[in-house]
This record gives structure tokens, C-alpha cells and sequence, in this order.
């Protein structure tokens, strides 16, 4: 826990690091420990090892740490093999929407933009009260110049804003992918109207 609270409120990354290797130390057989030391090392651009580690963790504990390799793939720019992992994740439980969110951006960095584009859908229809997905939609729809589309991912994100808390990444998330950067800002930081 005090490599988590080092690496991710604390942005100590050193300090993280010699946590996450006395934490492997103590307890060797500890999942979550490869999957969060892997995420540091993704985070610093260590993406070899952060494949490695949660590798590691997901051979300890499948269920725990399903799409995590497929997310450090693609971080890796290792889109083919991301395209794989995710598509085990889905195989494995078809209804995580994680999984296919995960597996859409594989297809979708692959070139496989349309096949992106429909396990993204999947995913935001599974979890329809995630916003990470409608999100994460909008901005696939607005990379492939289906602007209104985008828009209207905008729009669903704006009313859903006005019932329940909604965050300012999801938003520039959407304004990213619409090359809009000065509004991604201003919503990432919550200062955009």
C-alpha cells in the first residue's frame, strides 16, 4: 500500500520502486503487487518490464488482473499482441466491459479502426453508467471524423453530468480526439464552461 500511496498520490517514483521491491520481497507470491509495480514501470516508460511484471501477476492470479496485460501492451506500442491478450480477456468473460474497451483501442491502434470502434460500443453498452467508455467512444468516433457522432457522446456525457459526478477527463477525453486541445485542457483541469 505505501508503494501505491508513494507512486500515485506522492508521484515518488524512486520511493515507490525500492517499496515495490521490499513488497516483492515479503511476499513473492503477491499478485497485486506485480500488477501495481508494473503500472510504475509503464508510467516511467519501462514498458518491457511492466509487460514482464504483469505478466507475473496475471499467471498468479488470473481473474484479478484480466486486461491489464493488454492495456501494458498497447502502452508498449505491441498493438498485435494486445489485439491477442484482449481478445482472451473477452473470450474469457464476455461481458467485461473493461476487456472490450481494452481490446477496441488494440484494434483500433492496429489499424482495425471499424472493429475498434463496435468492441468499444460493446463496452460502453455493458457498463452504460461507466462514462469511461461513452468517452473513450466519443473520441474513437471523432478520430475517424465521425464528428457528430463525437458531439453527441459529448452531449450524453453533459446530461449525465447533471445527475451524477461525471470526470473532466471523460470530456477530454472526447475534445482530444476532435483536435480541440485548448478545451481538453480547460476540462481536465474542470475550467471549461
Amino acid at each position: 500500500m505505501l508503494a501505491l500511496l508513494k507512486f500515485m498520490r506522492d508521484f515518488d517514483w524512486a520511493g515507490a520502486e525500492a517499496e515495490f521491491k521490499l513488497a516483492l520481497e515479503l511476499s513473492p507470491s503477491a499478485a497485486d503487487i506485480y500488477d501495481h509495480y508494473g503500472w510504475l514501470c509503464g508510467a516511467l516508460g519501462r514498458h518491457d518490464e511492466a509487460v514482464a511484471l504483469i505478466q507475473r501477476a496475471q499467471e498468479l492470479d488470473p481473474m484479478a488482473h484480466r486486461a491489464d496485460i493488454a492495456s501494458a501492451l498497447l502502452r508498449a506500442g505491441r498493438n498485435a499482441e494486445a489485439v491477442e491478450a484482449g481478445t482472451r480477456c473477452i473470450e474469457f468473460e464476455p461481458g467485461y466491459a473493461r476487456g472490450h474497451a481494452t481490446l477496441g483501442w488494440a484494434y483500433f491502434l492496429s489499424g482495425l479502426r471499424d472493429e475498434g470502434i463496435r468492441q468499444l460500443e460493446q463496452a460502453a453498452a455493458l457498463s452504460p453508467e461507466a462514462s469511461t467508455w461513452l468517452a473513450q467512444l466519443g473520441q474513437a468516433m471523432a478520430l475517424v471524423g465521425r464528428t457528430e457522432a463525437a458531439r453527441g457522446a459529448l452531449r450524453q456525457l453533459e446530461a449525465l453530468s447533471r445527475e451524477r459526478y461525471v470526470s473532466p477527463y471523460h470530456f477530454a477525453y472526447v475534445h482530444t480526439g476532435l483536435g480541440e486541445p485548448d478545451t481538453a485542457l480547460l476540462r481536465k483541469m474542470n475550467l471549461a464552461p
